[in-house]
């Protein structure tokens, strides 16, 4: 019977590792290309306060739509409490770094580069906060990843102690047999 186990048990827990890893790491994945997204349109807003060149500020507008579709399409696949929340606060102090990134943009724009630096540096103060954000989201998967793995490792563990033992009992209950069918069969003939 507990052989007839081993091998149900070992495809449900190779599944389940499966299914809880792929999920997270794909949240995982998500999580980074948030990061990338958010590093891309820092740089561009850079290059368009270096050079004036307003193709800068299209190219961010596009990475702003494509970085919102991505949130949204992450909130839907939240599975808890915590990661809604901190999606939540990712989606607000990205929403507070748009603004500021757009009234920095305005200063440039005008010449007041003085009070553009200015508001540049409290947008990247914003920026920072996004990255430590991102970087919660993303080690609330790789913890979750850690956890099936030791989970399923601990399994794995007592499956193979299950086995050794019904190798041991089957092993005894082969001798036992053997001592029977000599001494009993063998031996009155």
């Amino acid at each position: 019977a507990a052989v007839s186990q081993f091998q149900p048990n070992t495809f449900r827990i190779e599944r389940l590792f499966a299914s809880i890893t792929e999920e997270d790491l794909s949240a995982f994945q998500k999580a980074e290309s948030l990061e990338n997204d958010l590093m891309k349109q820092k740089g561009l807003v850079s290059y368009f306060i270096l050079d004036g060149n307003p193709d800068w500020l299209h190219q961010q507008e596009s990475l702003r739509r494509d970085f919102l579709g991505q949130l949204a399409r992450i909130k839907d696949a939240c599975d808890t409490e915590s990661q809604s929340r901190t999606l939540a606060e990712i989606e607000t102090e990205y929403g507070n770094y748009i603004d500021l990134k757009s009234k920095v943009v305005e200063l440039f724009r005008s010449g007041a580069t003085a009070d553009g630096a200015v508001e540049h540096r409290k947008a990247h103060e914003h920026f920072e906060a996004l990255m430590r954000l991102c970087d919660r989201f993303k080690q609330f998967h790789t913890d979750r990843i850690l956890t099936a793995r030791a989970t399923s490792h601990a399994q794995a563990q007592r499956l193979r102690i299950l086995a050794l033992a019904a190798i041991l009992v089957a092993a005894g209950l082969t001798l036992l047999l053997a001592f029977v069918f000599v001494y009993q069969i063998l031996e009155p003939l």
